[in-house]
């Protein structure tokens, strides 16, 4: 998604017990935004400052569904639990996103809210998107990019949040470290 907006990207694999953050956070009476921010800023903080300027992107997502909280499913029983209540039904996916300025070490976090309305889906469809990969790796158990784009009726809000990241989220917070989006862009002829 960074790269078709124009931007030159390198991926880093964070090493964070999100688990153990969102619990903590949690029990100390922090809202799921702001245990999301933290999830968020450990993230960005594994990136080591190496003198090389850079900008750190960092997001962590949660769906909230019915006063639950949903983030990856336990296992392919979860996934079948969690679409049987979803069919039909709507959520809210949160997103956390901090952008860490380096070397300055200046951070920018925002939260994007998207409402989710998931179509009425058969038990023969949810077993079998059940028995994929792909709804274990994501937040609430649904992509809106692969298999499960089907299944996704409407949004309502930043639809590349619910990819993972709200491109106008990002563009607002870059200006808010002193930099302008499309100076970002990469050139493309």
């Amino acid at each position: 998604m960074l790269i078709d907006a124009g931007l030159a990207i390198k991926t880093h694999r964070p090493d964070v017990d999100e688990d153990a953050i969102m619990n903590e956070a949690l029990s100390r009476g922090l809202t799921l935004e702001d245990a999301l921010i933290a999830i968020a800023t450990a993230k960005a903080m594994t990136v080591p400052e190496d003198g090389t300027p850079k900008i750190v992107i960092a997001g962590d997502s949660n769906l909230r569904f019915d006063g639950e909280v949903m983030g990856k499913p336990l296992n392919r029983e979860d996934v079948f639990s969690r679409w049987t209540r979803l069919s039909g039904n709507s959520g809210e996916l949160i997103t956390a996103h901090v952008l860490r300025l380096l070397p300055e070490e200046l951070i920018a976090t925002g939260v994007e809210n998207s409402r989710v309305d998931f179509a009425e889906v058969s038990e023969d469809e949810i077993r079998a998107y059940a028995q994929t990969a792909e709804p274990l790796m994501a937040a609430g158990s649904f992509t809106l990019e692969g298999l499960g784009s089907a299944f996704v009726s409407k949004i309502e809000g930043s639809a590349s949040n619910v990819q993972g990241l709200s491109l106008p989220l990002l563009r607002l917070l870059t200006r808010e470290l002193g930099i302008e989006w499309i100076s970002l862009w990469q050139q493309t002829n």
